[in-house]
């Protein structure tokens, strides 16, 4: 029996709580709420320190499902007393943090896994299988909209949900693009609220990801673009997930032919795919217990988030140059330290729009 910690608040925590009482071979025993006073479940006792909590010698592995704490001293620290860690929050980290957590896991022989519900949900999924082998050399362009109501724009920041999108596309297209653009809208200094970014690939692929928190209403939706036929992945709409739009007689009939996991055809009816049973919180804690319990630290996907936090330290840096396109090349990247070398320790920040034709590099101070 795997004895868990939970620190969560709203949906996201709830629905972690539900999910680790679910599981066998886990128990949950000690839950934070942000803010106290919630109970999640019955038989855990409560913690009103989130560094007590990732410190308690009772426990083998926490989840961190809050987006109200910093989750970098939080992980580390779990880390450093011997955790494994699911860090199921808003994706806030740079990318040198996340090597250095990485880093640390390994050495601590500790499994450290970032969620990815968006990723294991039914919809996406059969997305992907549709995009894969010779169907993604026809894909041609991806767009996605993901758009959250003012009154959540504390919770969910502009870099997290971003980051979200950037790791859907990249999860899609399964490549580098060659570079990134994005620009905000309001003047310079005013909270960041909005984005829209543009990766270009190889061989023509583009994808337009467009971030706002600033809006009365809310949609999450990812169109790809394919010869002969349009994919619309509508994650709000929990009757017809998926799409076809516009579709060939062959999509059709390749529509017609998929399978669901239980086996039984997809209700094709106007190309409407009809939902899926799922919960993706339940799969992300059980491949996380399983991870836990066979001792596969090789399940960790720190190497593919610190990928997305490269990419958004690019889409920063177009931002603080109005636009202009980043090559890949440009985004930072952690250094290997040569034997008896100091290791360098590296801030950024976002700096300012400059008149320039070329991008501005991003400030950095390096100290031994």
């Amino acid at each position: 029996m795997v004895r868990l910690g939970l620190i969560a608040n709203g949906p996201s925590g709830e629905a972690y709580a539900r999910a680790l009482a679910q599981l066998p071979g886990a128990e949950l025993t000690t839950v934070m709420t942000v803010p106290p006073g919630t109970r999640l479940a019955a038989r855990a006792s409560a913690c009103a320190d989130p560094v007590t909590l990732v410190t308690l010698p009772s426990l083998e592995g926490v989840v961190l499902a809050s987006g109200l704490v910093e989750p970098y001293p939080l992980i580390r620290r779990a880390l450093m007393h011997g955790k494994h860690v699911l860090a199921a929050g808003p994706f806030t980290l740079t990318a040198d943090q996340v090597q250095r957590l990485s880093t640390l896991a390994e050495r601590r022989g500790r499994l450290l896994m970032f969620a990815e519900e968006r990723m294991l949900s039914p919809g996406f999924g059969l997305l992907a299988d549709m995009t894969r082998g010779p169907a993604r050399s026809h894909l041609q362009y991806l767009r996605l909209l993901d758009v959250r109501p003012r009154h959540r724009r504390d919770a969910s920041r502009v870099a997290a949900v971003a980051a979200e999108g950037l790791a859907l596309c990249t999860r899609l297209v399964e490549r580098t693009p060659k570079s990134v653009s994005a620009v905000a809208p309001g003047p310079s200094g005013d909270p960041l609220e909005a984005a829209f970014i543009t990766l270009v690939y190889p061989r023509g692929l583009v994808a337009s990801l467009q971030v706002s928190l600033s809006e009365d209403w809310e949609v999450r939706q990812l169109v790809a673009s394919a010869a002969g036929r349009t994919l619309v992945l509508d994650e709000l709409d929990h009757r017809t997930p998926l799409r076809i739009v516009s579709a060939s007689q062959r999509a059709r009939r390749e529509a017609a032919g998929a399978e669901t996991p239980d086996g039984t055809a997809w209700q094709t009816g106007s190309l409407a795919l009809a939902a899926l049973p799922g919960d993706p919180t339940l799969e992300q804690s059980q491949a996380f217990l399983d991870a836990v319990v066979g001792r596969r630290t090789r399940a960790a996907n720190a190497e593919f988030w610190g990928q997305i936090a490269r990419l958004w330290e690019a889409v920063e840096g177009s931002m603080a140059s109005e636009g202009v396109p980043v090559p890949l090349e440009a985004c930072p990247r952690r250094a290997e330290a040569r034997p008896g070398t100091p290791q360098l320790h590296v801030i950024r920040g976002r700096g300012q729009p400059a008149a320039s034709t070329l991008p501005k590099p991003t400030l950095t101070l390096v100290s031994v």
